[in-house]
């Protein structure tokens, strides 16, 4: 029998590792060298950075010299993922200079690198890209950033460092550009896109300004490889004028309501994109993408449409398309030609001002036998709401495919967070309603009358997340009352009893505190003298223990903390970042 952790053969150490929550790597790199020196590198395979603090700490850490570092190891060179998201608009120039050279020095040696997501407010310049390029460009396989325009770039970079080899494994790629980007950054862009054409099965790029980026999509040769498209802005109006993509299988237009409107009646060849099976789309499109008499229709199964999305958290505010309202009427119409789909439509999601209860079932029924999930987000409380009972007979009882059913008040909430539907936590409410729709369908299983909770069915009845409902049934009231009854009696017999025990126990504990004020006033002081030293470290230790933090935040942090020596490897003195 193994006598510790330490005499498992490295093989299993580096399981274990793999599937080791951060916070317990890092407790086992503490143990002993030997542990250290096998699970490190599963410590910095995959990182997630979603706060400036810890990014801050993480890049200062892969910048770090490897002669600086306990092993030599070079912990850039471990990394394979690396989720880099931050933001902190109020940042100085020069610790933003500060952190873009760091920046590229860490990139300069990710030459394991396969996964990146970088979005980093006003740091991501032609400097730091050049030395991920030069580094990462031989084995990334996906890419997600955004770049900076030039009057942001506080390290002093210039765009004719930008050229760099192919991305030989490049198979995804998201990028947030605008046009005010340097010639040679979209020469850059025009190279990756166009040399990795045949190969990219992901391309992201939602414009918002498109006069210059568009020609720069159109000169790439055919996407025969693309299964996931998105794209947006007003530029963008001509998808027969982007290089064919045969068999693209998910299609996202994020252009606006107003956008969208403004495009009029277009006209979708009915041989592009013949396999597209998921579209999301403001709802004034939809129809170009089922027109009527032609050959052969799409195989769409799922769509989307104005961003339409529920959160079952309860705290987000879904990413609906904030401003703009759709009427039912309007939607309604477009939505007439979801039968003329070859998926069929399965999962529908459409965003509404209101609708009339009484009426909408019926309405709607008449487009949507197919559904297996409908989710509708609303701006308003849906009018009649008596007749939301009747959904049952008038829509439930004509798709009996349907097991998910979601209504989102998201965007009434998004004003005031404290709000919701009127009958949002009426759960008496909302089960009748349920027991009725049970009589003309048994197929429902996940029905949502809020963002706040969902009410699954299981084997004992349709259940739901335990609360405090607003409205206490009646049998509650009456025991509330007896209750409140019994203790006004018993508690006049022992209110004197119980002054008396407070008054001793006041007594007791104000000598108490006043001890504790005092030694917590000491601790005080000495927690100050340490933080005053700890300011001239490199290593912020106290911040690699929060217990509040999620697992990629500790693995910055651990990062830090037990690879980091004292001195600053750049010479440049860690004041700038505590300002």
């Amino acid at each position: 029998m193994l006598a510790n952790l330490s005499e498992l053969p490295v093989e299993l150490l580096n399981t274990i590792g793999q599937h080791a929550p951060a916070r317990d790597l890092h407790s086992l790199l503490l143990a002993n060298k030997h542990l250290n020196e096998a699970l490190t590198p599963a410590l910095y395979s995959a990182v997630t950075i979603d706060n400036y603090d810890a990014a801050r700490k993480y890049i200062r850490t892969l910048a770090t010299d490897p002669a600086d570092v306990y092993a030599r190891r070079d912990l850039a060179a471990l990394v394979r993922s690396l989720n880099l998201k931050f933001e902190w608009y109020g940042m100085p120039q020069a610790i933003r200079a500060k952190l873009a050279r760091r920046l590229a020095r860490a990139f300069a040696r990710t030459t394991h690198l396969q996964h990146l997501v970088f979005r980093g407010t006003y740091v991501s310049t032609p400097r730091v890209w050049a030395a991920l390029v030069r580094a990462a460009a031989p084995t990334l396989r996906s890419l997600d950033a955004d770049l900076d325009m030039p009057r942001w770039w506080p390290d002093g970079s210039t765009a004719d460092v930008l050229e760099g080899p192919p991305f030989p494994q490049l198979s995804a790629l998201t990028l947030y550009v605008s046009d005010d980007l340097p010639r040679e950054w979209l020469g850059l862009l025009e190279h990756v896109l166009t040399s990795r054409a045949a190969h990219l099965r992901a391309l992201k790029v939602p414009f918002w300004e498109g006069p210059l980026t568009l020609p720069l999509l159109r000169k790439s040769p055919a996407w025969s490889a693309l299964r996931t498209l998105e794209i947006g802005g007003s530029s963008l109006v001509d998808l027969a004028a982007l290089p064919p993509a045969p068999n693209l299988r998910s299609l996202t237009l994020n252009y606006t309501g107003e956008e969208a409107a403004a495009l009029g009646s277009t006209v979708i060849p009915h041989d592009l994109y013949p396999h597209l099976e998921v579209l999301a789309c403001p709802y004034q499109l939809l129809p170009a993408f089922f027109p009527a008499d032609v050959p052969r229709y799409r195989p769409v199964h799922t769509v989307r449409l104005d961003r339409a999305a529920y959160d079952e958290d309860g705290g987000g505010y879904g990413d609906f398309a904030q401003g703009e309202q759709p009427e039912w009427e309007d939607v309604r119409e477009a939505l007439s030609c979801l039968p003329r789909s070859a998926g069929p439509v399965r999962d529908l999601s459409f965003f509404l001002d209101w609708f009339d209860a009484e009426t909408f079932g019926a309405e709607l029924a008449e487009y949507v036998g197919s559904l297996e999930r409908l989710l509708i987000v609303l701006y308003q409380d849906p009018g009649n709401e008596p007749h939301l009972a009747t959904l049952g007979e008038t829509l439930f009882a004509h798709t009996p495919r349907l097991h998910t059913f979601l209504l989102s008040d998201a965007p009434y909430k998004f004003s005031d967070s404290s709000t919701a539907f009127f009958f949002a936590w009426d759960r008496k409410k909302q089960l009748r309603w349920l027991e009725e729709w049970g009589k003309h369908t048994g197929a429902l299983r996940k029905v949502a009358f809020t963002t706040e909770f969902v009410w699954r069915k299981t084997a004992d009845g349709w259940t739901a997340p335990e609360r405090k409902d607003e409205d206490s049934s009646d049998e509650e009231d009456d025991e509330d009352e007896n209750e409140d009854s019994e203790e006004e009696s018993e508690g006049s017999v022992a209110a004197a009893e119980e002054q008396k025990d407070t008054a001793s126990l006041t007594s007791s504990r104000s000598q108490d505190s006043s001890d504790e004020d005092r030694a917590g006033d000491e601790d005080d002081e000495d927690d100050d003298e340490e933080d005053d030293n700890d300011d001239d470290n490199e290593v912020d230790e106290e911040d690699g223990h929060s217990e509040d933090g999620d697992d990629h935040e500790d693995v910055a942090d651990a990062n830090a903390e037990h690879n980091y020596r004292e001195e600053d490897s750049d010479g440049d003195s860690d004041d700038e970042d505590e300002e």
